[in-house]
């Protein structure tokens, strides 16, 4: 009984850590993409703003 204990909480553990590395990697990416978007809009109003100088 006690393997089989150890055995269900070794396969616990390693789903534990693919959980937090998925959730680490996935929120790595969030923040990322959230980056990327909020530089996005703050460069397209720039650009907007110098384009229209131009003209």
């Amino acid at each position: 009984m006690a393997a089989v204990g150890y055995l269900i909480i070794g396969i616990a553990d390693s789903y534990n850590m693919v959980l937090i590395g998925l959730a680490r990697t996935y929120s790595f990416t969030g923040v990322c993409l959230l980056v990327v978007a909020i530089a996005f809009l703050t460069l397209r109003k720039q650009i907007q703003s110098f384009c229209q100088n131009c003209y």
